[in-house]
């Protein structure tokens, strides 16, 4: 293996060893939603490496369903994703609230027909979907 081969190697091992950190507060917002009767999804344009990744970070149930751009073929923000993401919860797209931290994607989503939210902290989110935590009570 050439030196270029062999750091290219290392810093895909590097990149890889960790999957990420999870959000307390945020997580906490959407068990809350989950306990009120919302349904949860994960979309996401992850690689391949997310379902190991959500089972590492002990997030496997966190969600009631996981749609994957890499598993789709398509990202955000191709319409057709939010069309997968709403059918996989059994849900019309305007039954379904689309939130995300990237202000493309969630024009793209409110162009669908979602109810959309630009991501802006955790106290924005539980307001957004009516639900209140401790994480959000001062």
């Amino acid at each position: 293996m050439s030196a270029g081969a062999a750091a290219a190697a290392a810093a895909v091992d590097e990149w890889s060893a960790s999957p990420g950190e999870v959000d307390g507060e945020v997580l906490e917002v959407l068990r809350t939603a989950r306990s009120s009767g919302w349904r949860v999804g994960l979309l996401t344009n992850a690689t391949t490496r997310l379902h190991d990744d959500l089972r590492r970070l002990r997030l496997d149930d966190a969600f009631d369903v996981v749609v994957n751009s890499a598993d789709l073929g398509i990202a955000k923000p191709d319409p057709r994703v939010f069309e997968a993401a709403c059918l996989s919860l059994g849900s019309p797209l305007a039954g379904c609230s689309f939130v995300d931290d990237t202000r493309v994607n969630v024009e793209a989503a409110a162009e669908r027909g979602l109810r959309v939210h630009l991501y802006g902290g955790v106290r924005s989110l539980a307001d957004f979907l009516g639900v209140g935590t401790s994480a959000t009570s001062e």
